[in-house]
């Protein structure tokens, strides 16, 4: 939630309220419909007080037909509007006074809007796009953990998310299913398919390790840490789609 939209959101029903002593236009840029408007969007947009929002929707509606350019509202209007603004006033209130927010931590190494974004603003459209949605949402609170300071978590989750993607590589070099393998079996069959990237291999093995290590009850990870463990692990996402790239296209020139 953007506390500048909120602070705008203050401003404009300031507005709305001083229409009495304001006597505004209604259609004019600027003037009473554009602040109504720019009002509801934000209310949209926070998913905040739904009944505000439809009260809106019907005034301005109401004010539109009402009203030609360069009018200014009625006093009628002036006086209901100012009574109306009252309520939206303690809704919206009520309703922030119970939504909880938390701070997102900003000083790490990584880009905390793109981690706001999730994971998908880490990776090329392409290998997102080939993740499967266990995969994307392991990654997605990956980023939730590290925003929020979480980081034994956020190293747990993204290795996780890791371990869908050497199945997946395993299934296709293997046209085998894992099954309930673990990952040393797993590389270990890997290592002695045709054509397998042994450097791959030896990187895979060092993730497993970290995972190994991410297991033990004992273990705590650190800001840095989870921080490096995140990068390792869209790294290797990256080099397993690359490696399934090429299986694919040497299956297609075989065929």
């Amino acid at each position: 939630m953007e506390l500048g939209n909120l602070y705008l959101l203050g401003t404009k029903l300031q507005y709305i309220k001083r229409c009495k002593s304001l006597h505004p236009l209604v259609k004019e840029d600027t003037f009473l419909l554009y602040n109504l408007n720019i009002i509801n969007d934000i209310l949209e947009k926070f998913n905040l007080s739904l009944v505000t929002q439809t009260e809106i929707k019907k005034l301005i509606d109401r004010l539109d037909k009402s009203y030609d350019k360069e009018q200014h509202l009625s006093s009628e209007d002036e006086d209901s509007i100012f009574e109306a603004t009252k309520l939206w006033d303690d809704r919206i209130i009520n309703e922030l006074d119970n939504r909880v927010t938390i701070e997102v931590f900003m000083d790490g190494t990584l880009n905390y809007k793109k981690m706001i974004q999730g994971g998908k603003s880490f990776f090329p459209e392409e290998v997102w796009n080939s993740l499967s949605e266990i995969s994307k949402s392991d990654l997605n609170d990956t980023c939730n953990c590290l925003l929020t300071r979480s980081w034994t978590p956020a190293v747990m989750i993204s290795l996780r998310a890791s371990e869908d993607c050497i199945r997946k590589l395993f299934n296709r070099k293997t046209g085998k299913n894992s099954g309930k393998l673990g990952w040393k079996k797993i590389l270990d069959a890997l290592e002695k398919t045709p054509d397998m990237d042994h450097t791959l291999i030896g990187y895979l093995n060092y993730i497993r390790e970290m995972r190994n290590a991410a297991e033990h009850p004992d273990e705590i990870f650190d800001q840095m840490e989870a921080e490096r463990v995140f990068h390792q692990v869209v790294n290797v996402i990256i080099v397993i789609h690359k490696e399934l790239k090429k299986t694919e296209d040497k299956s297609e020139d075989g065929e």
